[in-house]
């Protein structure tokens, strides 16, 4: 059985994007993008998993149009919280908030904030704690009845 439609598909790189909760909670999918010279998969022999969201490209990086099912499927899936917020880098597929927020159902509200240009290029996990940390403690934080 054949799932791609060259070995260079095989041997290159693809793209792996877990959606992490400030309460450190996976998201219910993995977003993967593979590379496929036409950009499409072939019309048979494809293995699904309930906890991906596979997709295909010219390359392996993620483009625009791909971002609204990433958000759909993978950031404010059925079990996401009615207000989630999706803190993003700079990238231009997602400074296109109308495009971004395309797929929310409307049983949902997606926040985004945006990681200043450059900010990124050299961070780790550690200089990103403190955002993650106000925003779960901050202004989006659950909050109980009485407060």
């Amino acid at each position: 059985m054949r799932v791609v439609q060259s070995v260079s598909s095989l041997t290159h790189s693809f793209t792996a994007m877990p959606v992490i909760y400030a309460d450190g909670r996976l998201g219910e999918k993995l977003l993967v993008i593979l590379p496929e010279k036409k950009g499409v998969f072939p019309q048979t022999g494809h293995w699904q998993a309930p906890n991906l969201l596979v997709l295909a490209g010219k390359t392996h990086f993620m483009t625009k149009s791909q971002v609204p099912a990433f958000v759909k499927e993978c950031v404010v899936g059925p079990s996401s919280p009615p207000l989630t917020v999706l803190l993003v880098d700079s990238w231009a597929g997602f400074a296109d908030h109308t495009n971004v927020l395309s797929e929310v159902p409307e049983d949902k509200e997606l926040r985004l904030m945006t990681i200043p240009p450059g900010a990124t290029v050299s961070a780790s996990g550690c200089v990103l704690l403190p955002t993650l940390q106000a925003v779960h403690q901050g202004d989006y934080a659950p909050r109980s009845r009485g407060a």
